[in-house]
């Protein structure tokens, strides 16, 4: 065999072989568009017992009683699964958008509260500043004598501080000690009395504004004060009815997650109850294709139930066909893969018969000269045996 021949056989083999993988490819696409169609016909009819059961009258026809009692018992577990589900869900969003709230609401009043504390240390300020001058109302003295008796004190304290220091030139260095204690208490007292001026002043304005007394000052802003002390106060009022209220739903909403079971944590038993609903499903559209097949071969009563049922119908039918021509598609390419193998297979036999018929007239040639030799060989025997004959009768003579 020729190594061109070799060559050009292997060529020959490799490309039916790209072409039987090429077959196989289509093939195993083909099939897998199959079990596409097959998936979604199991859906069709799986929607199709679903739609049923949604219908005032079952559909009972041959082995289908079954099915459907199965189907419909299950159905009703999943759809309670379903609404459990929608209402944890429902007040959980509730409850989260309540509390979200309520903390803005919080982080609101906190703020009005930081103004609102403003607005007291002004007023309680204006206040000390009109007792100082001695222009304080007798309403505001009367009501809040703290604000004469602090500012007889400091004024007391300031007394003592200026006689120690003067008396403290007047006496030796040996008797100044005392003196000098006296002065720096009063000293002390007084700091410590400036240090709380300022919560000193915001008291005083939250205890005039309590009292509603925040117009009776002299000040020209005493009205502007007050206008923004009852902004101030009604929004934080706004606020905290607003949550009172939230708080009543979060509450109503935690007492109806009760009555459903729910007594420990939303999402672990959110988790729960999804879980089951998960396998529910399944158990569900396993029945519901169940039931489906059952009413199948009777497409003459069912397809006109409702517009809905004749709509599956037509897309069920639909599918089946399409399944039919991939169905004889796939034998058509099976036909050629056997075609194919066979062709390939007589191909290799063929081959193996040409190689076998030139081993052979290899081989007779090799015969036929072997026999030349051995016709030669015996001639030569023939010869040797005739002249040994002949020596031997001359030495006889």
């Amino acid at each position: 065999m020729s190594r061109n021949y070799l060559y050009v056989t292997i060529a020959r083999h490799s490309k039916k072989e790209e072409l039987m993988a090429r077959l196989r490819n289509q093939i195993e696409e083909i099939e897998r568009q199959i079990g596409e169609v097959n998936h979604d016909s199991e859906l069709l009819l799986t929607e199709l017992a679903l739609h049923l059961l949604t219908l005032d009258n079952p559909l009972i026809i041959g082995g289908s009683a079954q099915p459907y009692e199965m189907l419909q018992k299950e159905k009703v577990l999943l759809d309670e699964y379903e609404r459990k589900i929608g209402l944890m869900l429902e007040l959980k969003e509730g409850v989260e958008d309540a509390n979200g709230r309520i903390k803005g609401l919080k982080a609101l009043i906190r703020q009005l509260e930081e103004q609102l504390d403003e607005v007291y240390g002004r007023v309680g300020a204006i206040a000390w500043e009109e007792a100082s001058s001695g222009a304080l109302v007798t309403q505001i003295r009367e009501f809040y004598p703290i604000i004469e008796a602090r500012r007889e004190a400091i004024l007391a304290l300031r007394e003592e501080e200026t006689q120690s220091t003067a008396q403290l030139k007047e006496k030796p260095i040996y008797k100044r000690a005392s003196l000098q204690l006296r002065a720096f208490t009063a000293s002390q007292k007084l700091k410590k009395y400036f240090r709380r001026s300022k919560e000193f002043y915001g008291e005083t304005g939250r205890a005039l504004a309590a009292e509603g007394l925040i117009g009776a000052l002299v000040s020209g802003s005493s009205g502007e004060l007050e206008q923004r002390y009852d902004d101030l106060k009604g929004q934080i009022v706004v606020c905290q009815e607003e949550i009172e209220e939230l708080n009543q739903h979060v509450a109503t909403s935690k007492g109806s997650l009760q009555n459903i079971g729910v007594t420990g944590s939303v999402a672990r038993k959110l988790n729960e109850l999804q879980g089951a609903k998960r396998e529910q499903t399944v158990l569900v559209s396993k029945l519901a294709l169940s039931y489906g097949r059952s009413l199948r071969a009777h497409d003459k009563v069912w397809p006109k139930l409702s517009s809905e049922a004749g709509k599956i119908y037509d897309q069920i039918v639909r599918h089946e066909k399409v399944r039919q021509q991939l169905e004889k598609r796939i034998i058509e390419l099976k036909l050629e893969e056997n075609i194919g193998t066979l062709v390939l297979l007589v191909e290799q036999d063929e081959e193996r018969v040409v190689h076998l018929q030139q081993m052979i007239e290899q081989y007779n040639r090799q015969i036929e000269e072997i026999q030349k030799t051995i016709a030669q060989n015996r001639e030569k025997i023939g010869a040797l045996k005739r002249q040994l004959a002949a020596s031997l009768e001359e030495e006889e003579e």
